[in-house]
């Protein structure tokens, strides 16, 4: 008989790459959670969500599904600011700050959460938001969020102290269980998110001393809690899960979008009025908005509407698609075919070569499969790969068949991934990415700052996470995955609970 867990904790570190995890844990720096991947499972290897943006990324890991069609399969979240056509007026939403906590009112009932597929039993959530169905969340309300923030804000001068307070709170909910449930049962699930880690990747780099520091805390506050555990003899029972949402990169160069904006006499988007040409946000991977006929913003415009678009502070018409090309360092242009269904259609791409080139290529997809085809050039060098190159066959693929084959290269199960991203009505109508040669930190019509450390492209150095998943006693078999992807946390930990997993789950439990 397979023994179950009793209790399972997730944690994620906000923004920590496979590749710094990888060099750290073989140099012994990461003594807490190498005790705990020796019982069981680890990878350094993880793909992720694309784009590689905190939303939709936790969002994905907290319900083992993607942000997909919404309104029948997916959690609607496509990324982490996106335009809402659906409100009135129509408005752009985000989730930085406060508005952290709308992101589990947002993730549509077509999914569901870890805690909502675990189901009866006590259940505790510390800084993730995406978890509908706890218990006890903390910060529970926006009063308790503020002065927690504002806390943090006073300790900026290090703010690494806030591991410290997100790991007492895991250690009290299993030390003093009546402080938080009436009926004083033990949890069966906890998450946590460590989220200074990513602030510190953007205002210092990640290999800045300071934000790797902040990585090794991690492991010591990981230490404190297995030790708290023992003490209370429940470690043998519990699985610990460590991971991050995304990697990171550095780019280029910084740029100011405005420029671009202002000499093609585009009006960004004003919340005030509801009117302009446009709206978006562009870290090096930029999700552009426009209305459709007649100018609203209710619909989204077709593509020969695209093609044909007058700027408000414009005489004549431009194309859009060509149109992004000319702002710096884009190198790739993605928007849907006409005709497209939330079951069949096809998703275009554009790509400029060094010499200025234009090359065409394209993903179609059929329900859960897709395929990636191009005219000359393969964009994402599959083909150029000995293991990747035998998917290259002209077929429909699922997800997993692209994982297996695209893993190791960068745009790991890029074809796949487009696909999930645009058939979701809440994304955007033009996506173009830099990959990384120039950062533009533009939202909704402001440069926000210059920072060249980031995070969203499909290269692998911001596609890869680590991911453990150990500790308990004879639970899980140890062993080394070559590649897995982060869906796949949420139907390991409900099946080790003894749970199976909801039918929207597009990960596969790593136990199997």
């Amino acid at each position: 008989m397979v023994k179950l867990a009793k209790h399972v904790i997730l944690l994620i570190a906000d923004d920590v790459s496979g590749r710094l995890f990888s060099r750290l844990y073989s140099e012994g720096k990461l003594p807490n959670l190498k005790t705990i991947g020796d019982s069981g499972i680890v990878c350094d290897k993880c793909v992720t969500s694309f784009p590689s943006i905190t939303l939709p990324t936790q969002s994905n890991i907290m319900t083992g599904a993607y942000s997909g069609y919404y309104p029948k399969s997916g959690s609607g979240i496509p990324v982490y600011h996106w335009f809402d056509r659906e409100s009135n007026p129509p408005q752009y939403r985000h989730y930085s700050s406060l508005h952290a906590l709308r992101q589990t009112h947002e993730i549509e009932n077509n999914v569901k959460t870890i805690f909502e597929q675990i189901g009866e039993g006590n259940s505790y959530s510390v800084v993730q938001y995406s978890c509908r169905g706890v218990t006890k969340i903390y910060p529970p309300n926006k009063l308790v969020a503020a002065i927690f923030y504002l806390i943090f804000i006073i300790l900026a001068k290090k703010p690494e102290n806030s591991h410290r307070i997100v790991t007492k709170r895991i250690i009290d909910v299993f030390k003093r269980p009546r402080w938080f449930f009436r009926n004083n049962l033990l949890p069966n699930a906890v998450t946590a998110l460590y989220f200074v880690t990513d602030s510190l990747m953007h205002d210092y780099g990640f290999d800045s001393d300071r934000y790797i520091q902040s990585v090794l805390d991690l492991d010591n506050e990981i230490g404190k809690i297995v030790n708290a555990l023992k003490k209370l003899g429940i470690y043998e029972d519990t699985i610990i899960a460590f991971m991050s949402d995304h990697g990171n990169y550095k780019g280029k160069k910084a740029a100011d979008l405005e420029l671009f904006v202002k000499k093609k006499g585009l009006v960004p988007f004003s919340k005030k009025n509801g009117k302009g040409d446009f709206d978006c946000s562009f870290g090096s991977v930029g999700f552009f908005n426009f209305p459709g006929t007649n100018k609203s913003w209710k619909i989204h415009p077709t593509l020969d509407e695209l093609k044909h678009f007058t700027p408000t502070l414009a005489d004549s018409e431009i194309n859009l698609i060509e149109t992004m090309f000319e702002i710096e360092g884009v190198k790739f242009v993605y928007f849907r075919a006409e005709g497209n269904t939330p079951e069949k259609g096809t998703i275009q791409i554009r790509m400029k070569d060094e010499k200025g080139s234009i090359h065409n290529a394209q993903v179609d997809y059929l329900k859960e499969t897709t395929k990636y085809t191009f005219e000359d050039i393969d964009v994402y060098r599959y083909s150029e790969d000995p293991r990747a190159s035998k998917i290259m066959d002209g077929k429909y693929h699922t997800i997993d068949e692209w994982l297996e084959h695209t893993y190791h290269v960068d745009f790991p199960m890029m074809p796949d991934q487009l696909v999930r991203y645009f058939i979701n009505p809440r994304s955007c109508d033009i996506m173009v990415s830099t990959e990384g040669a120039v950062c533009y930190n533009y939202e909704h019509g402001e440069t926000k700052n210059d920072h060249l450390y980031s995070h969203d492209i499909g290269l692998r150095d911001s596609m890869y996470v680590p991911l453990i998943i150990g500790g308990g006693v004879g639970i899980i078999t140890p062993k080394k995955l070559k590649y897995c992807k982060t869906t796949d946390i949420v139907p390991t930990l409900v099946k080790l609970l003894g749970k199976e997993p909801h039918p929207s789950v597009r990960g596969r439990s790593l136990i199997e």
